[in-house]
């Protein structure tokens, strides 16, 4: 749902209950202004402004994606006393003092909290605990029973509207003075950012694009493996489509300057895909004449478009429907480095072509529209991921061929360091047979995926499911000549041990 841009809510509006008295809850979300239409997923509690009453942090997964929510409740309706906590280690307690539970003792009544480490779904309020009272309360004292040791200690003497440092051991209750200066925030309505019928998306693992084929205006079939090595312009585009069109025309007055930066554009039209010789093939070619177009150009196949889909459906979460027109950037390797949505100036490509052959680091900072920092080094893109869109599109020969292009690049052996980068590297790669045996075995060649799990082995030995399903097909398979019921029988119980005995699937594995 969410990767097609749906939502979990339902447009249902955000709820707050007020317990009262320990007895039941009103809901007053609409009362108290915090029955906002946002999809919303985690809500912290904090006195941000140290004005003695606590606000909110909520966090959406719609926009606004974050929400501060002050509470301006008056001076003279409330009153509190704060705590911060500092375990000791040799009292066996964590630093944080996690799992302290504290006791607020006023007037004969008391308050109990409890400090945890993650208060909601996907959050973490303060450690601050703030315990609020009734205006004229009178504190008698605070007792702190630790984690770790239970070691249980009493203070007296603290003051309404104050808050406190208390270290483990020490006896004492420290105050903390208050914030200087006044937090000057203003109440703003979130703004929608305007919408644009224009992105551009650079890549920086930059995908294999398979042989796709389409057929020019002759009625014969293309391919790109046919076309002669260099960077290339794949546009989708239509006949009704006046975008497109303006489009087109901007290329054609600049044709001198795009083939001299040795680019070549392929434009393929959508309208009646897979129908050549119709009516739409002849009015394609007519309209391209009308502008002077004079790249190659040709009817787009369903198979093509699908493709080019899955391949940025794979670099975008969210999943939307191309639109009209889009351009596909393809430098020398037949590796897709850029996608254009909506109409790309001739002055934007040509400096994307100037920069194909840039650092990754320079690329990567052209992908993002604002600076930062980066953690490109500590994760590499997942080619199973990628292969799975492939999959998931119905597209089994192209997920076989990218993940055996994949084991080709990365190198068949497997290594004998033992950081955590080579692990990583070992198990990535025993996916990747794991999920060629698979595909081996439905297109019915069992043993290439005989062959796939024992080659998963060898990068990571012993792992459970990759066993198992070897054994299974040791065991079951029909040809006599590959069956093995000997080492069937040997993995199996191996996969049973290392379970108890008490997986149904690797029990049936056995039996079989």
């Amino acid at each position: 749902m969410i990767r097609q841009g749906r939502s979990f809510s339902g447009h249902e509006r955000n709820c707050a209950f007020l317990n009262i008295r320990g007895t039941q809850f009103a809901d007053i979300s609409a009362a108290a202004s915090l029955d906002h239409i946002d999809d919303s997923r985690a809500v912290a509690v904090s006195d941000w402004d140290h004005d003695g009453d606590l606000d909110l942090w909520l966090a959406n997964r719609t926009g606004p994606r974050l929400r501060f929510l002050r509470n301006d409740l008056p001076s003279n309706r409330r009153q509190f006393v704060a705590v911060r906590l500092i375990g000791d280690a040799s009292q066996q307690c964590n630093r944080d003092a996690i799992g302290a539970r504290l006791e607020l003792h006023m007037d004969g009544r008391k308050l109990t909290k409890t400090l945890y480490a993650g208060d909601g779904y996907v959050s973490q309020s303060s450690k601050w605990i703030h315990f609020g009272m009734e205006r004229d309360a009178c504190v008698q004292s605070l007792t702190v029973r630790w984690p770790g040791m239970g070691k249980v200690e009493t203070f007296t003497g603290l003051v309404a509207n104050r808050r406190y440092w208390i270290e483990q051991g020490t006896g004492k209750a420290e105050v903390v003075a208050p914030r200087r200066g006044a937090v000057d925030l203003q109440p703003t309505a979130p703004t929608i950012a305007p919408m644009s019928d224009r992105a551009r998306l650079v890549l920086l693992d930059r995908p294999q694009v398979p042989d796709l084929t389409y057929t020019d205006f002759d009625g014969q079939v293309g391919s790109l493996s046919a076309r002669s090595q260099g960077t290339l312009l794949i546009n989708l585009w239509s006949a009704t489509c006046a975008p497109c069109l303006n489009e087109l025309k901007e290329f054609a007055a600049h044709e001198r300057a795009l083939r001299s930066s040795n680019l070549s554009m392929l434009a393929l039209c959508v309208d009646g895909i897979n129908a050549t010789g119709s009516s739409e093939v002849t009015r394609a070619a007519s309209v391209l004449e009308r502008l002077g177009f004079s790249f190659e150009a040709g009817m787009a196949s369903a198979n093509l478009v699908e493709t080019l889909n899955n391949l940025q459906e794979a670099a975008v979460y969210r999943r939307r429907q191309l639109p009209l027109p889009t351009s596909f950037l393809l430098d020398g390797q037949r590796r897709l480095a850029v996608i254009y949505k909506g109409v790309v100036r001739p002055e934007e490509l040509l400096a994307d072509v100037d920069r194909l052959h840039n650092s990754q680091k320079d690329l990567r900072d052209l992908a993002a529209p604002f600076p930062g920092r980066w953690s490109t080094e500590l994760f590499v893109s997942n080619p199973i991921a990628i292969a799975n869109i492939y999959l998931e599109g119905g597209y089994v020969d192209d997920a076989q061929e990218y993940l055996e292009r994949y084991l080709k690049e990365q190198g068949s052996a497997p290594t004998m360091a033992n950081s955590q980068q080579a692990r990583t590297r070992s198990h990535r790669l025993a996916a990747v047979h794991q999920n060629l045996a698979s595909i081996a075995y439905e297109k019915g060649h069992p043993e290439t995926a005989i062959h796939h799990f024992e080659e998963a082995l060898t990068f990571r030995p012993g792992h459970v499911p990759v066993v198992n399903n070897l054994a299974w097909l040791l065991a079951t398979i029909p040809d006599a000549s590959l069956r093995d019921g000997e080492r069937a029988i040997e993995l199996a119980t191996e996969v049973c041990r290392a379970s108890g005995n008490k997986e149904p699937q690797f029990l049936d594995t056995l039996a079989a």
